[in-house]
């Protein structure tokens, strides 16, 4: 049982993780699209790294809480 739990976390730690880092690194796409003067990339990157970060990654977080608790 624990060591499921424990392969369960770590997925869930590496998913996480992974949505962060495409939320990073959207907005970084974002802003350089922003400093070449690309307002319709811009915003599709910022876009994409908003819907990482406030759906993909909520949801994963939410997942976690039922798993673990």
């Amino acid at each position: 049982m624990l060591s499921r739990r424990l392969a369960a976390s770590s997925r869930t730690k590496w998913m996480m993780h992974g949505e962060a880092l495409a939320h990073a690194s959207y907005h970084f796409y974002g802003e350089q699209a922003g400093y070449e003067h690309l307002p319709k990339v811009r915003a599709l990157f910022m876009k994409t790294a908003n819907t990482e970060l406030h759906d993909h990654f909520t949801k994963e977080a939410r997942l976690a809480v039922r798993v673990f608790s």
